[in-house]
């Protein structure tokens, strides 16, 4: 049986428009809530200020609930409602959705300055982890010595081909897919060949700090791709390039020693 939720929302006075739009955006954080429960939000009642006929009304219509969501933002928490005679006659449940949402708030505040403390230290400390590396034991990264190797094939011909088209072209004719066995696309191998971590570098919002894993691909090589990338950004145009019919390509193994 879906869970019966009634919601409360009340909101400080003053400025009348502020406080609509404090009440619908609590509204809407009130129904996400319980959506992500599955809950059925039967009704919600509004009060501003010292206005409690919002209150009134919710009390009246609470017996077909199971679950009352308060958000409060200037009142009583949910524990006061919920020692409330009216509350305990009634066998409600109150949850008191504005001290979630600070504990939330205080919890990603604190896996926020933990990750930065992270990135300046070198750590990989979120997203995912880059093609041409695994997570290591002590929680770092450490080289894939096959996902390397074509990450390496892929910066080279870069330079070769001038062409990200091409190069997508190149691995799917030798059957190399990404991590999730898809074909590389061009955006793809676009965000491949920008991605500074393969100089070795970790980032996170506005810190960038030399990372403690090893580097994939030379300072020389990365900066000559990323030229060639702003050359053909600039020109909007493919270079011709003949096809390397006189020697053959190197496999990956050959490459995964070397850039």
């Amino acid at each position: 049986m879906q869970t019966r939720t009634v919601g409360y929302v009340r909101v400080g006075g003053g400025d009348p428009k502020r406080a609509q739009q404090l009440l619908q955006a609590c509204e809407g954080t009130l129904r996400e809530y319980a959506r992500r429960r599955g809950w059925d939000v039967i009704e919600i009642y509004f009060d501003t200020g010292d206005l409690r006929a919002g209150f009134r009304s919710m009390l009246a219509t609470a017996h077909q609930a199971d679950v009352v969501l308060i958000h409060d933002e200037v009142g009583p928490s949910a524990s006061d409602y919920t020692l409330s005679r009216e509350v305990q006659d009634m066998g409600m449940t109150c949850l008191d959705l504005h001290a979630q949402l600070d504990k939330k708030k205080e919890f990603v505040e604190r896996l926020t300055a933990g990750r930065k403390r992270g990135a300046r230290a070198g750590r990989h400390t979120c997203g995912s982890i880059p093609y041409g590396y695994i997570k290591a034991d002590d929680g770092g990264l450490e080289i894939n010595r096959e996902e390397a190797g074509v990450v390496r094939v892929i910066f080279n011909e870069y330079l070769h081909l001038r062409s990200t088209s091409r190069v997508a072209e190149l691995l799917a004719s030798r059957d190399i897919k990404t991590r999730r066995g898809k074909t590389f696309s061009r955006a793809s191998i676009s965000w491949l060949l920008k991605n500074d971590a393969y100089l070795g570098y970790v980032h996170y919002n506005d810190i960038s700090a030399r990372g403690q894993h090893p580097a994939i691909i030379s300072p020389i090589i990365f900066n000559k791709v990323q030229k060639l990338m702003r050359s053909n950004r600039k020109s909007g145009k493919m270079a011709v390039v003949r096809p390397r019919s006189s020697r053959r390509m190197p496999s990956i193994e050959q490459r995964v020693e070397g850039t």
